[in-house]
């Protein structure tokens, strides 16, 4: 046959080709191209053509990437060279496409056009066997599973008919007491079961016959001295004629001292899981300490313990508990006296106890990065020496305890730099407005080691002029304390220079748009307050901020409507100016978005009309009952650490 000419197959053949549940490929030429190929092929290239294809081009489209194709095209040319036919027998192959590999029998022949001749070509056949790889393997487990159970030395096995033991494993015999060679003489089920579990055993066998299988249920075995031997067992048919019965006996005495092993492990995890979220929603020092002695006490049953921290001579005594008050009082006075294990402790000790005469103390160290900073005690009014699940979960407790500390240390420094970076950036004081009671409450962040955004401030712009401004700037930390500084002494700065309060703004969002590389914004409230006669004249305007409220001496309320545009964001801001009046009596309650946006756990705004009630609720009051009614509704709403901070000024004329 000519290298460029198809082999033409006649029909039979072609029938006999398509029916063979393998794959036939003919390949030709020097090159190996394929000539023939049956339906299987698609295995090869998910049911494109392959006719025509190299040997080493349909490999490259077949076989998954990683896969060794110049392994098998060295085998099919391999058997063009020698003329030898090859056998591989479950061959792993991965093809394109899949993510499991398949194992086939492949038989490589060499084809020739005359037998005298070297081969021109090959035919490949291959049959998928991965079904019965599958099933040797899983059989091979099972015989695996068998043999390692049988042979376990911990479980009982055993294989029965109706009556007696046929086989048994070593730890079955050792369980019963019972020998190799009693085995062989014969033993019946019913010599070797107390009496009162042979009813037990018949119902068993009544449920494996009708079902294959007898659930595990309890019984006793005699020993030949007359011992009883408690067991859980359970069975399996392995046949029903003749009936072959396999099974399994555990010792419930180890069973029982496993399960109080487990139970005391689960309980001590579970402890060491709520000391853990315990001690993550503590962030001082002194809740720490408090709750490491609570567990610690609870869970050794230890009379006393106490908590130290410091390091060489400085000590504290963070928390004691058992001991007696006027011997903790001297340890926090004098803390020399500490019993020696708790000073500069290095490593567990345990020790007499010098309070509780008989009793031991011991002390474990406090450390975190290899470094010790304390000492956790725990006293035991009688002699008590620790097991080694005792040790484990007290070294895991100061472990615990020391990482917890040390975040508290790390998070009362930033709370303190914050905290005074906070209190940098608000007014020392008020000035004072003749006839106009001003209150302020403002509940920070800075408690949490963040510095927000808020501030407040209200000041003298000139004779018988004041300026009040409440202003909130987007962000928190350093950044957003910058722009804060910059808001509130720009106000100041302006105020001064310039009587509209709608220029001041003007004035203080170009600066705002000149400050720095990083977008500065900011929502700000301003009014400018001058004596009305009697009462007061206000002038407002709003960059973006929430709109202010007047109460007025009846009781009613009412939301003045300012609108403007957020602060740097625009060159030239939509701003205005409004003008009202506070006549006596009458409140002007100006606030920043913390105080709506303050949310209860399942995220519900505390909003603007709980905001509305609680201004009602607080008509006829002070300036400063209004502003602390507002507060205590906003805790009652949300009770717990604030995400963000909340001014509220409220400014009152005097009554007449």
């Amino acid at each position: 046959m000519e290298g460029g000419e198809r082999t033409t197959l006649s029909a039979p053949l072609r029938a006999v080709l398509d029916e063979i549940p393998a794959l036939v490929l003919v390949m030709r030429g020097p090159d190996l191209r394929v000539d023939v190929a049956n339906p299987r092929r698609e295995a090869l290239t998910s049911g494109a053509e392959v006719l025509g294809l190299t040997a080493e081009q349909m490999l490259e489209r077949a076989l998954a990437e990683g896969e060794d194709r110049r392994t098998y095209l060295e085998l099919l040319r391999g058997v063009l060279a020698s003329g030898r036919t090859e056998h591989r027998l479950e061959s792993p192959v991965t093809f394109a496409g899949d993510t499991a590999s398949s194992f086939w029998d492949l038989v490589i022949i060499p084809l020739r056009d005359d037998p005298t001749q070297a081969p021109t070509g090959i035919v490949l056949h291959a049959i998928d066997v991965t079904r019965l790889v599958a099933a040797r393997r899983r059989a091979e487990e099972a015989e695996h599973r068998f043999t390692t159970l049988f042979g376990a030395s911990a479980v009982g096995v055993t294989i029965s008919d109706e009556q007696r033991l046929l086989e048994a494993n070593d730890a079955f015999l050792a369980m019963v007491g019972r020998t190799r060679q009693e085995l062989a003489d014969g033993l019946n089920w019913t010599d070797i079961t107390a009496p009162d579990s042979i009813l037990g055993d018949r119902h068993a066998l009544e449920r494996l016959l009708a079902t294959g299988g007898a659930p595990p249920y309890e019984k006793d075995y005699l020993r030949p001295n007359g011992e009883r031997v408690s067991v859980l067992i359970s069975g399996m048919r392995l046949g029903a004629s003749p009936l072959r019965v396999l099974a399994t006996a555990f010792e419930l005495s180890d069973r029982k001292a496993v399960e109080r092993e487990v139970t005391s492990l689960l309980a001590r995890t579970r402890r060491l899981q709520e000391i853990t979220a315990s001690l993550s929603a503590s962030s001082s020092a002194a809740e720490i300490a408090r709750a490491v002695l609570h567990h610690a006490l609870e869970e050794l049953t230890a009379s006393a313990g106490v908590l130290v921290r410091g390091e060489g001579g400085d000590l504290q005594v963070d928390h004691a508990v058992g001991f007696p008050r006027e011997q903790v009082e001297q340890w926090r006075a004098f803390p020399a006296t500490l019993p020696a294990p708790l000073r500069g402790v290095s490593a567990t000790t345990q020790t007499a106890d010098p309070l509780f005469p008989g009793g031991t103390l011991t002390a474990v160290p406090l450390t975190v990065a290899d470094r010790t900073f304390g000492a956790l005690g725990l006293a035991f009014r009688e002699a008590r020496e620790l097991t080694p699940g005792d040790m484990d979960f007290l070294l895991a407790l100061a472990r615990q305890a020391g990482a917890a500390l040390d975040r508290a240390r790390l998070y009362e420094n930033r709370a303190y730099v914050a905290r005074k970076l906070q209190e940098g950036l608000l007014p020392e004081r008020l000035d004072p407005v003749p006839g106009l009671e001003a209150a302020v409450v403002y509940e920070s962040i800075s408690g949490g080691g963040e510095v927000g955004g808020d501030f407040y401030d209200l000041f003298e712009t000139g004779p018988g002029r004041w300026m009040v401004a409440v202003g909130d700037v987007c962000g928190k930390g350093t950044e957003a304390a910058v722009v804060t500084g910059l808001a509130r002494h720009t106000l100041r700065a302006v105020a001064r220079t310039r009587e509209a309060p709608d220029e001041v703004l003007g004035f203080l969002n170009g600066a705002l748009r000149r400050h720095g590389a990083l977008p500065a914004f900011c929502t700000v409230g301003c009014a400018v307050i001058e004596p009305g006669h009697p009462g007061f004249t206000v002038r407002a305007s709003s960059g973006g901020h929430p709109f202010p409220l007047v109460l007025r001496a009846d009781g009613r309320l009412e939301e003045v409507e300012v609108t403007g545009t957020m602060l740097g964001v625009a060159d030239d801001p939509d701003l205005e100016e409004v003008v009202m009046h506070l006549a006596p009596g009458d409140a002007l309650i100006v606030y920043t978005d913390g105080v709506t946006d303050a949310r209860r756990h399942g995220g519900e705004r505390f909003g603007e009309e709980r905001l509305l009630a609680a201004l009602r609720e607080a008509a006829g009051g002070s300036a400063a009952e209004i502003a602390e009614g507002v507060e205590a509704a906003v805790r009652a709403h949300h009770p717990g650490v604030s995400a963000d901070d909340r001014a509220i000024v409220v400014l009152r004329a005097e009554t007449i």
